[in-house]
């Protein structure tokens, strides 16, 4: 008998309303704890502290909003098409006259309207608390609206993708499991592939080619970003129209979908490899990733191997439901899948696509970025900092040679040392903007200096690299103040504000920059402090910040001449005692930090000599670095501080030498 049923059916309606309509009010409950709740406790709470503004529905104040929206989304989606997932409640639901597609839209309306109600509601309580409370006076009816509007479009796509994907799966769980999955995949599969590759792909930057940018590409990490980020209106757009699309991929798998199928993991034959594989392939690149920790490649290929096995197994006996999948087929497809990723890794480890020999062409390349840190470059894209790309032409060659030269001797990797990162330049990233408008970015970490120090030097020492890293044409502005910030708490925090001083100080800053050399660039640990340099803009003052070198003596000569040495910085006067430490096991000094090396020394016997001559505590003081590599650690006793260092090899005084002789 041909169905008259329309695509509402009032019947089925009424019986999700009666069976469901509790996901309606949990979810009302939910976001009036989250949002309205709080806000009336914020807004009256009287020692909230005056720094305290709302500019923002999505704010930290009121984070359990993104689970809230996900969670019951996706609920709401696994309740509503459960009857799939259950053989006798797909058999009774399809014994109807009424046509599947008229079937789904029924309970995507259903699910439509349970989930917008709440929000459009809760909507109106924002409303009329923003208008009630002075302290929402940053909040306007235009953002109350886009509020609406998010939470509206974004409940309707989780809805809606969860129906999509449980049309794959006959069972509720996976249902569930399998959304969050996928709505994670993009950043999670791309972050796996990505530190993957960066340990075996000389150059590759995973920091370049993940970062901030891809969370974009997770609509569950969008959503939790909220509170600090704005959405793009095209953004919403964007998800409205992938609900829809998501709805109807829905409807098309379930003109196919076989009823039959419910109980079963995955509903669609030619799906099965590709979710079988693909678990495989996760599992593999998250082995890999745990065992790169011991440092040794026979660790990480039997991590690979461990963790591929192990994914092809759990996911074998979720398709079978059986513990019982140690047959002939499946180690033949496990082997079919190593033979391919044994082939894929020999084309990475071969460069079997040019990618670690690749320089571009110096016609080819507009500018250029020469840095320690691949964010500079997408800020760079993104104009936040859009000047760090330099059109030089003998810059640029410089570059390109040392490029070259990294790529040719391939040096090895710096020991470990405690706190290196922090402390050392040996990171080395390459911008190329070409003249097509792509872009071209290696990354070379904890790399020695060893047979690349004349290139090094070459864009090291340029005024475009000092320029770029030290704001050193900064330094030709107007000067309005000069602070000089030790890394001593001690002392107290010079500043010069007087014009001369101001000027003398000007020239002297910028020789000292420009006339630093490579080993005073990359050891960071080698400083007093910084100096934080004020300049005129308008009625404002601009403040830029340049590292206070220990290698500027002039600055210590022009400090000491007008009475201001022993204020910026710690001097022997301001030195109650250095102790030295000379470890009598020594090979793996350099894995530990000075302050373990002090803490242990009772426990291994170490001779400790104390400095009592003042200038060897002035020479001690200008020699060691706050980290690094070396046989003597210091102490550094100050009036309520000390600080801890290491002396460099070939900067140690003969007098500590020959106290341990």
């Amino acid at each position: 008998m041909k169905s008259k049923m329309s695509l509402f059916n009032p019947g089925i309606q009424k019986q999700n309303i009666k069976q469901h309509g509790w996901i309606s009010l949990v979810y009302f409950i939910a976001l009036l704890f989250a949002l309205p709740l709080r806000m009336v406790l914020l807004a009256e709470d009287e020692n909230r502290g005056n720094n305290l503004t709302i500019e923002n529905l999505f704010a930290s104040s009121f984070a359990p909003q993104t689970l809230i929206i996900v969670g019951i989304s996706i609920v709401t989606g696994i309740v509503l098409f459960r009857y799939l997932q259950v053989p006798v409640s797909a058999d009774t639901m399809h014994s109807f006259p009424i046509k599947r597609g008229q079937l789904l839209w029924n309970q995507i309306t259903s699910g439509t309207v349970m989930l917008l109600i709440p929000v459009w509601l809760i909507g109106i309580v924002v409303f009329l608390i923003v208008n009630a409370y002075p302290f929402f006076e940053l909040i306007s009816a235009g953002d109350v609206w886009i509020w609406i509007a998010i939470v509206s479009v974004m409940s309707l796509f989780f809805f809606l993708f969860t129906v999509f994907i449980g049309m794959m799966t006959g069972l509720s769980l996976a249902s569930g499991i399998l959304t969050v999955i996928v709505l994670m995949l993009p950043v999670g599969l791309i972050s796996l592939i990505n530190a993957n590759l960066s340990m075996y792909v000389y150059g590759f930057s995973s920091s370049y080619a993940g970062g901030e940018h891809i969370a974009n590409w997770s609509p569950i990490v969008m959503m939790s970003q909220l509170s600090h980020q704005e959405i793009n209106p095209w953004q919403i757009v964007i998800y409205f129209v992938l609900a829809i699309l998501s709805g109807l991929a829905a409807w098309v798998l379930y003109r196919f979908r076989h009823i039959e199928t419910a109980t079963q993991a995955i509903t669609f034959k030619p799906l099965r490899p590709v979710f079988k594989y693909g678990v495989t392939f996760c599992a593999m690149l998250v082995g890999g990733l745990y065992f790169d920790q011991y440092e040794s490649m026979n660790w990480v290929i039997f991590g690979y191997i461990f963790g591929s096995l192990i994914g092809y197994l759990v996911a074998e006996i979720i398709l079978q439901k059986t513990w019982r999948v140690f047959q002939v087929r499946t180690l033949l497809g496990y082997a079919g899948y190593g033979i391919v990723i044994l082939l894929v890794g020999l084309v990475i480890k071969f460069d079997g696509f040019g990618f670690e020999s690749n320089v571009p062409n110096v016609e080819e390349v507009d500018s250029v970025y020469f840095g320690h840190g691949a964010y500079q470059i997408r800020e760079a894209e993104s104009e936040i900092n859009n000047q760090l790309f330099r059109e030089n032409e003998s810059y640029i060659e410089n570059v390109r040679a040392f490029h070259k030269e990294i790529i040719t001797e391939k040096p090895k990797e710096m020991p470990v040392v405690v706190n290196q990162r922090r402390f050392y330049n040996n990171n080395y990233v390459f911008g190329y903007k070409l003249e097509n408008g792509s872009m071209v970015v290696r990354e070379y970490q904890n790399i020695s200096m060893d047979g690349i120090e004349e290139e090094m030097s070459a864009v090291m020492e340029s005024k475009a690299y000092k320029n770029q890293e030290y704001n050193l044409e900064n330094v030709d502005q107007t000067i309005t103040s000069v602070h000089f910030t030790p890394h001593a708490i001690h002392n107290g925090r010079l500043t010069i504000n007087d014009t001369e001083e101001i000027k003398e100080l000007q020239e002297i800053i910028k020789y000292e920059i420009s006339t630093m050399e490579v080993e005073d660039m990359r050891n960071r640990g080698m400083e007093w402090g910084s100096l934080q340099i004020g300049t005129e803009n308008g009625e404002h003052e601009n403040t830029f910040e340049v590292p206070w070198n220990k290698s500027f003596e002039e600055l210590d000569i022009w400090l000491e001449n007008n009475g201001y040495l022993d204020q910026a910085r710690t001097t022997a006067n301001n030195v109650n005692s250095i102790e030295v430490v000379r470890p009598s096991d020594r090979s793996d000094g350099s894995m530990r930090s000075p302050h373990q090396v002090f803490t242990e020394r009772r426990d291994q016997g170490n001779e400790v000599v104390e400095l009592e001559d003042e200038a060897v505590i002035e020479e001690t003081l200008k020699s060691y670095s706050e980290s690094g590599a070396g046989e003597y650690f210091v102490r550094i006793v100050l009036e309520g501080d000390q600080m801890y260092g290491v002396i460099p090899e070939g900067q140690v005084p003969d007098e500590i030498r020959s106290s341990f002789e």
